[in-house]
């Protein structure tokens, strides 16, 4: 998470287009020093700060969650590769011998990353809805107690991303310019991934969060 020009909180959901807010505003990462940990990681001396964030559909989500891991030479074990961030873990100590096969099937990839894994004997915390809204509730979710009330989260549409700018400039910070994609892979088109099966595991496990923001396959 971060602070923009010492006016706004911004809350940054994994592969949406935080990277990029990031590079092109003038803002600094807040203790906790973790990307990916939301308002419950938040200091009271923040609460008084307007806070947004961006989410981006589901199904596109996946395809570039997987895409980002396949791709990335760096992230070579069981443990980073499904869990990207250590707060989703019970058990640390994966063995999983068909590692290399997930990482080339990305359909395979998506039932391990949204069922249960009991087949892996991975052990996942809040495994009653899909990993991307388990993100969702990590990051927005406000589940610990505190009589400090903090201020409404604005949660954008990255398809609609035009309102970033409009929100930056009702706070008084200047409006990103700049076109040029970070982080952005070159891959088909979410929907050449899917399978009918793996299709309606999304709709299943994410049902609330394709409902709450119309979107869908």
């Amino acid at each position: 998470m971060y602070l923009i020009e010492d006016k706004v909180i911004f809350l940054h959901f994994p592969k949406a287009s935080g990277t990029f807010i990031k590079r092109n505003t003038l803002c600094k990462i807040l203790k906790p020093i973790i990307r990916h940990v939301g308002i419950n990681h938040l200091p009271e001396e923040y609460y008084k700060y307007p806070i947004f964030g961006i989410i981006r559909n589901p199904f596109s989500f996946y395809v570039s969650f997987y895409n980002y891991f396949r791709n990335n030479k760096r992230l070579n074990s069981p443990t980073k590769e499904i869990l990207f961030c250590k707060y989703f873990i019970e058990d640390e100590n994966v063995d999983m011998n068909d590692f290399k096969k997930m990482k080339e099937d990305f359909n395979k990839h998506l039932q391990l990353l949204i069922t249960n894994g009991m087949e892996h004997e991975i052990k996942i915390k809040n495994y009653n809805c899909g990993f991307f809204s388990r993100l969702f509730q990590f990051i927005f979710i406000k589940t610990i107690d505190n009589p400090i009330e903090i201020p409404e989260i604005t949660i954008i549409k990255m398809e609609e991303y035009d309102k970033v700018n409009i929100f930056l400039s009702k706070n008084n910070i200047t409006q990103i310019t700049s076109n040029t994609k970070i982080n952005s892979g070159n891959h088909r088109h979410y929907r050449h991934y899917y399978t009918p099966e793996t299709i309606k595991l999304v709709e299943k496990y994410d049902k609330n969060i394709l409902k709450k923001y119309n979107y869908h396959f």
